[in-house]
């Protein structure tokens, strides 16, 4: 609502109150056939099922293709038609060694639900008054926001049964056909979140603009679920488990900014801004090692001991002296974890909150100019983003860093017409590099422009015709980690067209 209180110390008063709610349910199944030997043999296989595929032709005139050291091309084929033929010769799908399938596909049942309800109630209040002050124009706007969040997540996973080694370096999990709720999680927060903006005319065409806010970014779901999940895979050292964190806050920022603008003509205009971020709440990985359902290790246990103490060494030589030496905890090729065996340790990694705040600040300057009554004009901005906590590639693989991800400076430069009912503009749009993710192995996505242009024509009042092309020169993105010759993606891509007609009734 509004309220049009034009008392000496307010103009008007706007208020309002919320109340969301929100449910998120996820689902997860998994099925393998754990063959890393190879099933059957290469003459399974019909020769027409393979296509080679050329490589440097798909990246023609990206840097680098027509090196001769390229990887010259591959064999491809239709993973449908290869899929089928393997569930029809190895039941792949049907019998996979590792999970359950829906029927006879290749769909896996369902291992894992998670469900989260999330609850929030939000009032604001915002007031504005307009007055002068030493005879300058000024506007003042203050406003509120208060919001309380409840959440409430639980689980269901089917429970582990016991630990199968599968082949030398491969542990299977299995799990049984019930589903078990886990605990439920709730989480609680609530923010008082205010802005003030404020802005003075010092003359006729000059604006100058201030303004002071604190906001919040919820986490993301995956985060907050809190249900253990573990990994139907292990490794003879160790099993992976994950869970949630449903007390994780969310992202807080406060924020300022100062702009100036000056109107040397109608259209015409030169701006300046500075902006300041700190941002609270980042989320860093915690691990931690523990053991769940009593799971045993028949790689660490009386029975590998023996083998060892036999002159067994290698993961497949303590396999085959198990294997030849007892028949409890064996099954065929696989052998079982018994109760004597050792307890498989899990390494669970969990969302934890950090400590550290991420400030970062930048300047964004902004000129439009009209070139008289011509129709034709320039526009032009530029946004330059300081991050004090880059990635130091330097570093060894193994040091923490924190690194924020996704800052880096931008510019737009745009030429347009707009006379007589046409509109037409060239527009083009530059990013500079940045990181796309951290940690052992960081990697960034490369500096990139591209030209997108735009024209329409308004044959009268209702109809319009139009043109347009994004990317019209066909540029191309890449991708490196550390350094950039380590390559992780190179995106070749063309422009896109279109053409149509808008009709309004």
């Amino acid at each position: 609502g509004s309220y049009e209180a034009n008392l000496g110390f307010m103009d008007t008063l706007e208020f309002g109150a919320s109340i969301v709610e929100n449910e998120i349910n996820s689902e997860y199944g998994f099925i393998q056939t754990d063959s890393w030997g190879g099933l059957g043999s290469a003459a399974d296989i019909p020769d027409d099922i393979f296509e080679w595929v050329t490589l440097p032709d798909k990246f023609d005139g990206v840097s680098g293709s027509e090196q001769p050291h390229m990887l010259q091309g591959f064999y491809s084929f239709d993973v449908q038609q290869l899929g089928d033929l393997a569930e029809s010769l190895y039941g792949i799908c049907s019998t996979p060694w590792t999970g359950t399938s829906i029927g006879n596909t290749c769909l896996a049942e369902t291992t894992e639900r998670n469900s989260l309800a999330e609850d929030t109630t939000s009032i604001f209040v915002q007031a504005s008054k307009s007055f002068d002050i030493a005879e300058m124009p000024a506007n003042l706007n203050v406003g509120a926001r208060y919001e309380e969040t409840k959440l409430e997540t639980t689980g269901f996973a089917k429970t582990p049964t016991g630990v199968t080694w599968v082949s030398d370096n491969e542990f299977s999990i299995g799990l049984d056909n019930t589903f078990v709720q886990g605990p439920v999680f709730e989480g609680e927060y609530d923010y008082f979140l205010p802005n003030v903006d404020f802005d003075i005319q010092p003359t006729d065409d000059i604006i100058v603009r201030a303004s002071a806010s604190k906001t919040i970014a919820r986490q993301t779901y995956n985060n907050l679920f809190g249900n253990l999940t573990i990994g139907t895979l292990a490794r003879a050292e160790q099993g992976t488990a994950n869970v949630g964190n449903p007390d994780l806050l969310p992202f807080v920022s406060t924020n300022f900014d100062v702009s100036a603008e000056w109107y040397y003509g109608d259209d015409s205009y030169v701006s300046v801004g500075y902006f300041s971020k700190d941002v609270d709440n980042y989320v860093a990985s915690g691990t931690y090692f523990a053991n769940f359902y009593g799971l045993t290790n028949p790689y660490s246990g009386p029975r590998a001991t023996a083998a060892r103490a036999a002159g067994a060494a290698t993961d497949a030589e303590i396999r085959a002296y198990i294997l030849a030496n007892y028949t409890e905890g064996v099954d065929g090729t696989n052998i079982i974890g018994l109760a004597e065996d050792d307890l498989l340790n899990f390494e669970v990694t969990s969302p934890i909150a950090s400590d550290q705040s991420a400030p970062f600040t930048g300047w964004e300057f902004a000129v439009q100019h009209n070139i008289g009554d011509t129709g034709f004009g320039v526009i032009a901005n530029l946004t330059l983003a300081n991050n004090e906590f880059e990635y130091d590639n330097t570093l060894p693989h193994t040091a923490t860093q924190f690194a924020i991800q996704g800052v880096s400076d931008s510019a737009n430069l745009i030429g347009f017409y707009d006379k007589d009912g046409i509109q037409a503009r060239v527009a083009y749009n530059w990013r500079d590099e940045f990181l796309a993710g951290n940690g052992t192995n960081p990697y960034y996505t490369e500096a990139y422009g591209q030209f997108d242009a735009n024209a329409s024509y308004d044959v009268n009042e209702q109809l319009t015709v139009f043109v347009e092309g994004i990317n019209i020169t066909g540029a191309d993105r890449r991708g490196h980690q550390r350094s950039d010759a380590v390559v992780t993606f190179v995106n070749p891509q063309d422009g896109r067209f279109s053409a149509g007609a808008r009709y309004k009734f």
